[in-house]
């Protein structure tokens, strides 16, 4: 019989190996999709870039008001190649 220590490691490695396949499959997805829609990479890259300066706006201290409105700014000239939301803090 295994003790709840072996029981509870063995759970662990099931669940990581879970979780391990479900980021590849992830992944793949991510890999096809960007291969089928070519603007998509540049709009998702667009937006993870204004997310991390709002992050790191708000990080030191700085005003949020003014690093959303640069966002808008962006998204109304046309810098990014789909509409995105506007992340919400």
């Amino acid at each position: 019989m295994r003790t709840k220590d072996e029981l509870f490691r063995a759970a662990q490695r099931e669940v990581a190996a879970y979780r391990q396949q479900a980021v590849m499959q992830a992944e793949t997805a991510r890999r096809a999709a960007y291969a089928a829609h070519p603007a998509l990479a540049e709009a998702d890259s667009a937006h993870l870039r204004a997310g991390l300066g709002l992050a790191k706006a708000a990080a030191l201290g700085g005003n949020m008001d003014t690093a959303r409105a640069a966002l808008a700014r962006r998204v109304q000239r046309g810098r990014f190649q789909a509409r995105l939301p506007l992340p919400v803090v």
